[in-house]
């Protein structure tokens, strides 16, 4: 049996911290989440030997979350899985909303803790 990678161990510390954040620190429980996610993402393109396509050339104008949300969309119409894409940029855009307190461009006159 071979040794699980760093990507999946740190989504799993990720998930784990999450839960127990869920009650009383909500924002940081979809942040941790979002991370767990991005890990496991991170892990199933090591898997396939795939991991250098989530890399940023020092040049590219695409930000890494941008290149690996189009990674996720390319998997998830390969595998014929919609839902994959839909729930990582729900957690994607649901963690930008609980770090910055922006929704869309727009900028929330409320705390993340509050939504």
């Amino acid at each position: 049996m071979t040794e699980p990678s760093i990507y999946l161990l740190q989504a799993q510390a990720n998930e784990e911290s999450a839960k127990i954040a869920q009650k009383d620190f909500p924002e940081w429980a979809i942040i941790m989440y979002f991370y767990a996610a991005l890990h496991l993402i991170n892990d199933y393109a090591l898997e396939l030997n795939q991991i250098d396509l989530l890399k940023v050339d020092e040049d590219s104008k695409i930000s890494q979350h941008s290149l690996r949300r189009e990674y996720v969309k390319t998997i998830s119409n390969y595998i014929n899985c919609k839902d994959l894409q839909a729930n990582y940029d729900f957690l994607f855009n649901e963690s930008l909303l609980a770090r910055y307190l922006v929704n869309r461009n727009d900028i929330l006159e409320c705390s993340a803790r509050v939504l």
